[in-house]
């Protein structure tokens, strides 16, 4: 595995839900597509002037622009690391490289569908993605939605696959149930 696909592996791990993928997505692309952006990180990594804590701070002022904490985190991370090599275009454009193998590990990301009545924390969202990536060993980010109508817990959808654990549709088992019941002792007892 090279370093921009492990750069690229380590963003995806740090997102949990799916609009964290597709915001991270633009702004991997919007940045990939801006040559300010990539014409002046690449001044900054090639000069020969600037030493690297110069450099660090310069990378990252860069980034002001950025309306994503995840990424501009990770950006940070990586140039503190001094792993400047991404934005070096130089010879060979890492940095388009970088942004395209994110988007082809996107498609490899399991995407679970979370509809419940009340919004979910993002610590919350965090540690069930963790949880749900470690079970399914497959990287899983959460796309929530709520619906006041569930009345409590949750409906699932992975792929095809649909799980009801809401309260709602206990409460139709029940009524189907009582009424099978019913019937039952409606004609036991010869009473409609």
């Amino acid at each position: 595995m090279n370093g921009v696909e492990k750069l690229s592996i380590e963003l995806i791990n740090s997102l949990y839900t799916a609009s964290d993928l597709k915001r991270a997505s633009l702004v991997l692309e919007a940045l990939a597509q801006s040559p300010t952006f990539k014409k002046k990180a690449l001044a900054i990594v090639n000069s020969q002037d600037l030493m690297p804590n110069l450099k660090k701070q310069q990378l990252i002022s860069l980034l002001k622009d950025v309306n994503m904490p995840l990424v501009v985190n990770f950006f940070k991370k990586l140039i503190n690391r001094e792993d400047f090599w991404v934005f070096d275009s130089k010879q060979f454009d890492y940095f388009d490289q970088f942004v395209q193998y994110f988007q082809l590990k996107t498609e490899e990301v399991l995407i679970v569908n979370l509809v419940t009545q009340i919004d979910i924390k993002y610590e919350d969202q965090k540690r069930m993605s963790d949880d749900l990536t470690k079970n399914l060993k497959k990287k899983v980010l959460l796309h929530i939605q709520v619906n006041p109508k569930i009345i409590g817990g949750a409906q699932v959808r992975v792929g095809n696959l649909v799980f009801d654990y809401s309260l709602r549709s206990k409460f139709r088992q029940f009524q189907r149930e009582w009424l099978k019941k019913f019937k039952i002792t409606s004609d036991l007892t010869g009473r409609d």
